[in-house]
Formats: C-alpha cells, sequence, structure tokens
C-alpha cells in the first residue's frame, strides 16, 4: 500500500472513531454525536454558537452533542472543543450551518449549568440545579420546575417580554426585571438583551 493510501485510510478511521451517529439507523441524516464524561457534580459553563439549540437534562453521566434538521449532514463543520478544570467544565461550539440546523445538548439532569450564546432560540428543561443562561438576542425558554427549589430568581429582558407562567406572573413591555426569594438551594439568572425570557 502506497504511503499517501496509508495515510487517508489512518484519517478515515480516525474521522469514524471521533464522530459517532447518535444512534443506530440515523447515519443516513448525517447527524453526528460526540460525548464526553461529566459528573453531575460539576458545573457545566457552555458557549455556544448562534442557532436553534435545545438543552435537556438526562440520566447518563455525559455530555452528548448531536444534530438534527435538514442541513445536519453539514454537521462535520461544527468544531466542539471540552476542557475540564476540575470543578467547572467548559465546553464550547462553533461552525456549522445557520439555517435548518439544530444543536441537541443532553447533560445530566442534577448539573449547575452556565451558558452564553450570542443570538437564536433557546430551550433548556429536565435540569435539576443553578443555572445561569444569557442570550444576546432572541427567545429563551428555561423549564425551572419548582420556583421553591431557588433561594434565587432573576429574570430580565433589555428590551421585549417575560413571561413568567411557572410563576403566576406575566409582564411585558420594555427595560423588564423580575426578582423572587424562596427557600430553596438554587440560583436561577436568565437575561436575554433583545428578544423574550419565558419561565415554566
Amino acid at each position: 500500500m502506497h504511503m499517501r493510501n496509508s495515510v487517508t485510510l489512518v484519517l478515515l478511521v480516525v474521522a469514524v472513531l471521533s464522530i459517532r451517529p447518535a444512534a443506530a439507523g440515523e447515519s443516513e441524516t448525517g447527524r453526528v454525536q460526540y460525548e464526553f464524561d461529566l459528573a453531575p457534580s460539576k458545573t457545566l459553563s457552555l458557549n455556544v454558537r448562534s442557532g436553534d439549540v435545545v438543552i435537556e437534562g438526562a440520566d447518563a453521566p455525559k455530555l452528548a452533542i448531536s444534530f438534527d434538521g435538514e442541513n445536519s449532514d453539514k454537521a462535520t463543520d461544527v468544531k466542539v472543543t471540552f476542557k475540564d478544570k476540575g470543578d467547572t467544565v467548559e465546553c464550547g461550539i462553533t461552525g456549522g450551518p445557520h439555517n435548518d440546523f439544530r444543536i441537541l445538548i443532553a447533560v445530566p439532569r442534577r448539573l449547575n449549568l452556565i451558558v452564553r450564546m450570542p443570538f437564536g432560540a433557546m430551550q433548556v428543561s429536565d435540569v435539576e440545579g443553578s443555572k445561569d443562561v444569557s442570550l444576546h438576542g432572541g427567545d429563551l425558554d428555561v423549564g425551572i420546575g419548582s420556583a421553591d427549589d431557588y433561594a434565587h430568581i432573576d429574570a430580565s429582558v433589555g428590551t421585549g417580554e417575560i413571561d413568567l407562567s411557572a410563576l403566576n406572573v406575566e409582564t411585558g413591555g420594555f427595560f423588564r426585571k423580575f426578582h423572587k426569594d424562596g427557600p430553596g438551594l438554587y440560583e436561577l439568572r436568565v437575561h436575554v438583551g433583545t428578544g423574550q425570557v419565558t419561565l415554566h
């Protein structure tokens, strides 16, 4: 076998091992998945590119990132970084298509979560723990469970609307802020510069 062919074969094997289908039978859609061990006791700090992002709590002690949408076959253009710094794990997601493309992120259900994203739509659900989530602009939807699980809840928008249906409070307009103290252990901070915040 020629040296050039050998190198090509090695690169193909590395690509197959590092980019795996999210589940059997889905490889034809172009979806890929990255998995990293992540203990529930840690704090996960996510920096995500603008787009359509869904973060869900799961029972497995892992961070799993996958993709769907009509442009999911271009998911190999996405760059994922992962750094374990002890109590905090940092993960970055950049690149990839911007239309008809969704980033799906599964995290341990009990986890402290910090998320920063420039623009887009983000949903966070089934995550028990402190949450600090901020977007420059877009729609942010956070399932908080019981409001009594939190010692402090702070929600704000620069320009836009806050929907606090989980707290039986609705408010809208400009420069809106909401603060509530409670008996719980967790902290909740959510902010959108321009757009909408929904807590439920």
